[in-house]
């Protein structure tokens, strides 16, 4: 059977996320198509069929008719799951002529899964020399492939308060004023995406913490898609944030502890959405009491983890960023 078919599906999603199926064949062939899924994923939308001749029976969708020959395309939304990790699959059945082609589109649907592996009775934080040295830190693992965006709350009955620095509106400011001066070259550059950098500068200017509202949704969808046609443009436009945030940040945190979180991100795929607001310490025991809310980049939200009577224990006052208390494990370490 030659109808010179091309099927697309990404061979791997993070659950919760939408999904593209497309299929195009030779247009001189009149064909009629089924699509086969499991209940991890369900149909969206449906592109150039006849509204007559098409039908949805369980997991099954069957096209007679197509409103232009030569092309379907489909979004489906992929569910999240209690496990991390599944492999599923997508059938395509087509028949031309009385005789039936099957093609099995794999697809891996994924999803962080955050581990506490250790929780500290007692976290000591000393002063040696002009350094802090933090013992006992609390110990997470992302056990799942997916990115985990993490937020650390201290509750009411918790001694500890976590606090922003009081630089952290001059440095969102700086970050923003360089960002956009070096955006002026980036817009010669890529002149199709002037407009879309004008609205991420507006987001940042409305709110520099992870958020989930459709206009934030709405713009990083857009960016996403760019920087999936044009990764040139991905690797300037990452160039230019980074470099307006790094040239910035001694303003609020010491920046060479804040390098060393920030490869961890790379490492263990765990993203803080409030890595520098702080625990004000002072020289005593202390006890934090806090919880960590979990979510991830297709907005999905987990059960949060909670973290129960640390006792903070130091020998000066300070203000200690959050993600020094965690060390961050990657995929090859064990504990």
């Amino acid at each position: 059977m030659e109808i010179h078919e091309k099927i697309y599906v990404p061979e791997y999603s993070i659950q919760g996320e939408d999904i593209p199926l497309s299929i195009t064949w030779d247009k001189s062939k009149p064909i009629t198509i089924s699509v086969s899924f499991s209940e991890n994923i369900e149909i969206k939308e449906i592109y150039n069929i006849d509204d007559s001749e098409f039908e949805i029976n369980g997991n099954i969708i069957y096209i007679n008719k197509f409103e232009i020959n030569g092309y379907l395309g489909l979004a489906m939304q992929t569910k999240s799951q209690n496990r991390s990790t599944i492999d599923d699959e997508i059938i395509v059945r087509i028949n031309y002529k009385g005789e039936e082609k099957t093609i099995i589109k794999k697809i891996k649907l994924f999803r962080p899964d955050i581990k506490i592996l250790y929780v500290p009775e007692v976290i000591n934080i000393m002063k040696i020399g002009d350094k802090l040295d933090i013992q006992n830190k609390i110990v997470i693992k992302n056990c799942g492939k997916g990115t985990g965006l993490i937020k650390l709350k201290a509750k009411e009955s918790s001694e500890l308060e976590l606090v922003d620095l009081g630089g952290i509106e001059e440095f969102t400011k700086k970050v923003i004023g360089d960002f956009v001066e070096r955006m002026k070259k980036l817009k010669e550059r890529y002149p199709q995406y002037s407009d879309l950098m004008d609205e991420f500068v507006k987001t940042r200017e409305d709110n520099t913490q992870f958020d989930n509202n459709d206009t934030i949704k709405n713009v990083v969808s857009r960016i996403t898609k760019a920087f999936e046609a044009n990764r040139e443009f991905m690797d300037d436009f990452i160039s230019i944030l980074y470099i307006s945030y790094m040239s910035n940040l001694s303003i609020i945190i010491p920046l060479e502890s804040f390098i060393k979180y920030l490869k961890s991100i790379n490492i263990g795929r765990i993203v803080m959405s409030n890595p520098i607001s702080v625990l004000k310490i002072t020289p005593s025991y202390r006890t934090l009491n806090a919880e960590l809310t979990l979510t991830d980049l297709a907005y999905n939200t987990y059960e949060p983890i909670e973290l129960a009577n640390i006792k903070i224990n130091s020998n000066i006052d300070c203000n200690v960023p959050i993600y020094s208390l965690f060390k961050f494990m990657n995929d090859l370490e064990d504990s």
